[in-house]
């Protein structure tokens, strides 16, 4: 067996559950489901499949545990201890908001309107010359304009009390002494003078009802219903990243398994040739695995292609593991008929179904449906903490809330 220490699985694992905006549910952070770009390589590389039938039979039972090793040599499990924090998986407002806002600012207008009065907190698009000492210094046009917001002194604050108040398409000329200790060195001690023009009101759009009937309205039929909605996927987020947490705590990994790591690696490494080959091939290029994973410039690009392939074989290993040890501590368990209506029932076909029995075992597909049981368990069952009481509580997920603030 090779000994790891817990600090480094708990790195591994929490590496693989990085939080990128994505708003996915537990699936992404316990998955053990199989590589879909290794199920497409089984359907497609028919010679590989046939040379290497049942990958995986001699690691696993058809029921999905282990075969020839005893789970709890490997990983310790303690779901009784696993508890998160109620405030946490609800505080979700702050992201709610930002991800609203993103979204409007990602549909703003340009009002070119020159009736349109320019007032404190307005965002113009402006475009101006800078000069200095009849030099230029710096030129924005109107087709590619400067975005200022007033109140900020962006330009100064003689720019903004001379713009507050006038209107879209107003000229205005000013000079700016900048002093001597001024953070830019060729500002430091200068004055520039200015020759500018509003070309716009940057308008972000307000977050209604009529927003969302216009962008939404395959998702919700009003502001609140839609705010309600992105709660309640950041509250499953937030739930679903303090599980990963406290399974990295209570669910410990003592050690890998070295030949099935080996396995993993090796399919791993084959899996990338195979994909390289068809990238070349598609786009008529000659990339390396190095260009491809951005190394090639590394001092030693072979030993950082090695460090990744072990990283994500580990970061693979180490949800297997969890999954295995949680799976026998709470009693679950999967026959070959429910593995096979699973994958019938997710839109996997008879006949490529089989190809998956002959390429993978009945074993390892059993993980991907123990997964699924797992992390449905644990969904139901986590218990959450009152920050303010110290209680805890079994089934009972936060309700999704939010202020509407239209």
């Amino acid at each position: 067996m090779a000994e790891i220490s817990k600090s480094k699985a708990k790195r591994l694992a929490q590496q693989q559950a990085r939080y990128k905006k994505t708003k996915s549910h537990i699936g992404a952070v316990l998955a053990i489901i199989i590589p879909v770009a290794i199920i497409i390589a089984a359907v497609v590389f028919i010679n590989y499949r046939n040379n290497n039938s049942g990958i995986y039979v001699k690691y696993f039972n058809n029921d999905g545990t282990f075969k020839n090793i005893n789970i709890d040599d490997y990983c310790v499990s303690d779901f009784n201890s696993m508890i998160i924090s109620r405030n946490d998986v609800e505080n979700v407002s702050t992201l709610v908001e930002a991800d609203i806002y993103q979204m409007l600012t990602d549909n703003t207008t340009i009002d070119d309107d020159p009736s349109r009065v320019i007032a404190y907190g307005d965002k113009l698009h402006v475009a101006y010359e800078a000069t200095i000492d009849g030099a230029e210094y710096e030129t924005y046009t109107e087709s590619d304009p400067r975005l200022i917001t007033m109140g900020y002194e962006t330009l100064g604050s003689e720019a903004d009390q001379l713009l507050i108040g006038s209107h879209v398409g107003s000229e205005i000329t000013f000079d700016r002494e900048y002093p001597e200790d001024w953070k830019k060195e060729e500002l430091a001690g200068k004055t520039v003078h200015y020759e500018l023009k509003v070309v716009g009101l940057y308008i972000i759009p307000a977050f209604d009802d009529a927003f969302v009937s216009e962008h939404l309205s395959d998702q919700a039929s009003s502001a609140a219903e839609y705010r309600e909605l992105l709660t309640k996927e950041y509250q499953d987020y937030k739930r679903d990243e303090l599980i990963q947490a406290a399974l990295n705590e209570y669910c410990t990994i003592n050690s890998y398994p070295e030949d099935f790591m080996n396995r993993l690696i090796e399919d791993a490494k084959a899996n990338d040739l195979r994909n390289l080959d068809s990238l070349n091939q598609m786009y008529g290029a000659n990339a390396t695995l190095y260009d491809v994973y951005g190394i090639a410039e590394d001092p030693d690009p072979a030993a950082s292609y090695e460090l990744l392939v072990r990283q994500s074989a580990e970061g693979t290993m180490i949800k297997i593991l969890q999954n295995a040890a949680l799976a026998k501590e709470l009693g679950i368990t999967v026959t070959k008929d429910e593995v096979k209506d699973y994958f019938i029932s997710n839109g996997t076909d008879e006949k490529t179904f089989n190809s998956y029995v002959k390429t993978y075992g009945w074993g390892y597909l059993a993980t991907n449906l123990i997964q699924v049981r797992v992390d449905d368990y644990i969904k139901e069952n986590i218990k959450y903490s009152d920050s303010e009481t110290g209680s805890t509580s079994e089934n009972a997920a936060p309700e999704a809330t939010s202020e509407v603030t239209e």
